[in-house]
């Protein structure tokens, strides 16, 4: 393969991967999955931090020991509610924890 040829190639290749990109997003319904985060209410916040406690409805139901989520400071904190029956909240309300979350 010679130089010239990766100049024409590389962005040929590029445009034509966003194109089957687009037909399978259009296909596919797009980016919608249908799956929701955990309701969550900001109980504590400064300039520093906010802390969150998911389902705030059950709230301070003494059954429920409290957790603290903290996440890695190179993570995003949502990480830890994806989706409401698929994400750490979700599943220590399951458990039977208290979540909470720092970020």
């Amino acid at each position: 393969m010679t130089w010239g040829s990766d100049l024409i190639t590389g962005p040929a290749n590029r445009v034509i991967a966003t194109m089957q990109n687009g037909v399978e997003v259009m296909r596919f319904g797009g980016l919608q999955t249908g799956s929701r985060p955990s309701p969550f209410q900001i109980v504590e916040q400064c300039d520093m931090y906010r802390l969150r406690r998911y389902f705030p409805d059950g709230a301070n139901d003494p059954s429920r020991p409290p957790l603290i989520l903290v996440p890695t400071m190179m993570m995003s904190a949502n990480v830890f509610d994806v989706t409401r029956d698929q994400g750490a909240a979700g599943v220590l309300r399951e458990l039977g924890a208290e979540a909470h979350r720092f970020s």
